[in-house]
């Protein structure tokens, strides 16, 4: 009558490890659904172009809700996407090629406005310093300037340049 409390604990464990096979499925499959109801801007050719760059556990989908604002302002949006553990040199750099891209197909090239938010708000700040006649302004976010302590248990080559101390 008496069943071991360890027992009940590995049937829920158990239990638990079921439903996952069932639920993992859903979960991808929901995944998918949010990113097809992403918004899509398109892009216009007579308006201000503004890129927004992520943070490092974040995507694009992080600054949906300030791209949406800036696309019903008049502002093109755009989400520049990285790979998170890149060196970040090397994805300011490639940044600037996407910028250089955009302030061609202006139809009246303009200056680009940056936002990025925490270690996105690093890259805009590196990224202006590469091309700095494109840009108009640069919003940093949250951006950890004085390095952030927990990069030191993140993997990756940009968590290893925003340890605090670090020369980046």
């Amino acid at each position: 009558e008496h069943s071991c409390p360890q027992m009940r604990f590995s049937d829920l464990v158990r239990g638990m490890r079921e439903d996952s096979r069932h639920l993992l499925p859903q979960i991808r499959s929901h995944s998918q659904d949010l990113l097809a109801q992403r918004p899509q801007f398109p892009f216009h050719t007579e308006r201000e172009t503004v890129f927004l760059a992520h943070g490092y556990a974040a995507r694009g989908c992080s600054l949906d809700f300030i791209a949406a604002k800036l696309y019903k302002e008049g502002y093109n949006a755009i989400h520049f996407q990285y790979y998170l553990w890149d060196d970040l040199h090397h994805v300011a750099a490639a940044f600037t090629k996407h910028i250089s891209e955009a302030h061609q197909q202006q139809e009246r090239p303009r200056k680009i406005h940056l936002i990025g938010h925490s270690m996105g708000g690093l890259v805009v700040c590196d990224t202006s310093r590469y091309v700095p006649s494109l840009i108009a302004t640069t919003t940093a976010l949250g951006a950890p300037f004085n390095g952030a302590e927990k990069a030191r248990y993140v993997p990756g080559r940009s968590a290893e340049q925003i340890v605090p101390g670090s020369a980046y």
